[in-house]
């Protein structure tokens, strides 16, 4: 069984979905009702660089609440948006 990265909104209903990593290293979820009575039914797999930019946020977000840092400071602003350039890992 993969192991939880992290609960976040599920992008389809807005239902509260736990996002893991499979085999291949790469981010998904399953909206089944686990964790919020609205659930979709729906499966996502995010592609390689998505996953990535995913795990960073996670990893980030656990280092936040582990150091008990629980404000939401704002980005600086030259920090750029990463950006993949290929349209699979928006699909």
């Amino acid at each position: 069984m993969a192991e939880i990265m992290g609960k976040a909104p599920c992008r389809i209903c807005g239902g509260t979905v736990a996002y893991k990593e499979n085999r291949a290293g790469k981010v998904y979820y399953a909206c089944s009702g686990d964790y919020d009575a609205k659930a979709c039914g729906s499966r996502v797999t995010f592609g390689a660089t998505h996953s990535d930019n995913l795990k960073r946020d996670f990893r980030a977000e656990a280092a936040r609440l582990a150091a008990g840092n629980d404000n939401n400071e704002p980005k600086a602003a030259n920090d750029e948006q990463r950006r993949s350039g290929t349209y699979l890992d928006y699909l």
